[in-house]
């Protein structure tokens, strides 16, 4: 018999291998990593957050919503905004700009969006807008070789823990974000 608080065990079951399956795609995506000029399949986010940019594969994303009230939670990741109910359910808010500037969260501004990712732990990325969707996203096979005048910076290709790959959309060049692998990183933050 399971409590009001307490899943079913085939909830629990379910969620332990919806991880094991992101788990599994990170590691298929981080071996694309070594394809030159692959381009990704389907559309991408673009994300803006501070004065970064970066990707997110439209497939993770269960909706965008504008920002809501967040409520503080204890005894996790500086970068963790807050927690909302998002259909029933409590949803910890990442602020991306925090992750990528490596920096504490601030305080999210009214026009700001949430992005909910269909992780097994419910997360979404507080963003400042979604710029846009895009498809012909190319992998950039090596970051760290020589980049051309028109190339933004080295320290700006360079991509964050969460996601070691870089992708160009016409001119620009912006981390490729795993959802799978934000999703294990706020589990582990936890405490």
């Amino acid at each position: 018999m399971t409590t009001k608080n307490s899943p079913a065990p085939d909830v629990v079951a379910l969620k332990a291998r919806l991880r094991e399956l992101q788990a599994e795609t990170s590691g298929v995506v981080q071996r694309l990593r070594e394809t030159s000029d692959l381009e990704l399949p389907g559309a991408h986010l673009v994300l803006e957050a501070g004065a970064k940019l970066a990707l997110l594969s439209a497939e993770s994303v269960e909706e965008v919503v504008h920002v809501v009230a967040l409520q503080p939670v204890v005894g996790m990741s500086a970068a963790v905004a807050g927690a909302f109910t998002y259909r029933g359910r409590s949803v910890i808010a990442l602020e991306l700009g925090a992750v990528l500037e490596r920096r504490p969260a601030r305080r999210s501004q009214l026009d700001a969006h949430l992005v909910v990712l269909g992780t097994a732990q419910p997360l979404a990325l507080l963003v400042d807008h979604v710029k846009a969707v895009v498809t012909g996203v190319t992998l950039v096979a090596d970051e760290r070789g020589e980049g051309t005048d028109a190339d933004p910076p080295l320290a700006e290709r360079r991509s964050t823990q969460l996601s070691r790959l870089v992708a160009r959309v016409g001119e620009q060049v912006m981390p490729v974000l795993d959802a799978g692998q934000l999703a294990l990183w706020v589990e582990g933050s936890n405490g």
